[in-house]
């Protein structure tokens, strides 16, 4: 079904059925569905039945198809799979169905302008007010936690580097911050100024790790020198980027925030950190630590349950201090089942645990 309601009928060359005759051939057919338009594939017994002509049967089940897609409008993946139950449904006989009956509904979505762009001067005053403009559009996408978070931070980073590093000794000058979502769930931002490159040191000490940082975070990062620098971020958005389909919970319940009020940022982490909550975790982690290139703090004292892939994340970022020449310090009360879980993975060599 086409974006406009349109019925059409795809061609389909006639077969035995798959396995039942050795050798008989299989043709494949190729459909490139247009933006905003509908598949609906069905079995045999949706059409089949008694009650008139098989033509009538389709005419049937084309015109239940176009008043329940009109009715639902733009289709996200739940929507679609109750579709293909609606669909199913209308068509059925007051008798009921004379075969198994099966139906799926296949959803392109219109092509929308879903972009953001910012024009602005490199100074470092204004990465604050980027940050939250494109928190504030990727929320509106209905982009998750996590992903929102590494992009917002890897974002940050390249916007930084232009404010602190395209400008040097002279007067600042234009960056530009665009970023879009593909009809295939592809975010591309780019960060462009008009100045020169500066190429990081070869030691750089705490500072000079925005493109290691912006790597760690996101799917993958080019960068291109043509009258100025464009610094393009790549990342794929998840379906369900905070589903956690083992255990279904509410925000409430798991909170991990970075706490700059003290010598060093603290990241705290509440509730339960499991698979899910451990990529929070990470992420908050490398945004305290600049990439790990700074020290941090992790406070654990208020987790009720530390997974394995949270325990993979500390000795991830344990090990990135240690070899930027700093330890980390872990705070888990003694006697708690969080201490005992880092002290038998054997973490208490590379952290301070207090």
């Amino acid at each position: 079904m086409g974006p406009a309601g349109e019925i059409d009928w795809l061609p389909v060359t006639p077969r035995p059925p798959l396995g039942s005759l050795p050798g008989a051939p299989s043709p494949v057919h190729e459909h490139v569905l247009a933006h905003g338009a509908t598949l609906v594939l069905f079995s045999n017994g949706v059409v089949a039945g008694d009650d008139g002509l098989p033509a009538e049967a389709l005419d049937r089940l084309g015109e239940v198809s176009r008043e329940v897609l009109e009715r639902s409008g733009e289709l996200d993946a739940e929507a679609a799979a109750g579709l293909a139950r609606e669909i199913a449904e209308g068509v059925r006989r007051p008798h009921g169905w004379l075969d198994d009956v099966a139906v799926l509904v296949v959803h392109r979505r219109a092509a929308t302008q879903q972009t953001l762009r910012l024009d602005l001067t490199a100074v470092p005053q204004a990465v604050p007010g980027i940050r939250r403009r494109l928190s504030a559009w990727l929320t509106e996408l209905g982009v998750g936690e996590q992903d929102r978070v590494g992009i917002m931070v890897a974002a940050g980073e390249a916007c930084a580097n232009a404010a602190e590093h395209a400008y040097r000794g002279t007067e600042p000058g234009p960056m530009s911050v665009t970023a879009a979502v593909d009809i295939d769930g592809v975010l591309t931002i780019a960060i462009r100024d008009e100045g020169t490159w500066r190429p990081p040191d070869r030691d750089p000490g705490d500072r000079g790790r925005g493109l290691l940082i912006m790597r760690q975070l996101v799917d993958s990062v080019t960068l291109v020198e043509d009258h100025g620098t464009t610094v393009t971020l790549s990342f794929r958005l998840r379906q369900t980027p905070d589903a956690d389909l083992d255990q279904p919970r509410t925000a409430e319940n798991v909170d991990v925030v970075v706490d700059r009020e003290g010598e060093r940022p603290v990241v705290r982490a509440r509730g339960p950190v499991d698979a899910l909550c451990a990529e929070q975790l990470r992420i908050r982690m490398l945004e305290a630590s600049h990439g790990g290139a700074a020290p941090m703090e992790l406070d654990l004292a208020g987790v009720t349950l530390f997974s394995s892939a949270a325990v993979r994340v500390v000795l991830a970022v344990a090990r990135i201090a240690r070899d930027e020449g700093w330890r980390l310090a872990v705070h888990a009360p003694e006697g708690g089942v969080t201490r005992h879980v880092l002290e038998i993975s054997g973490l208490a060599g590379l952290v301070d645990l207090r």
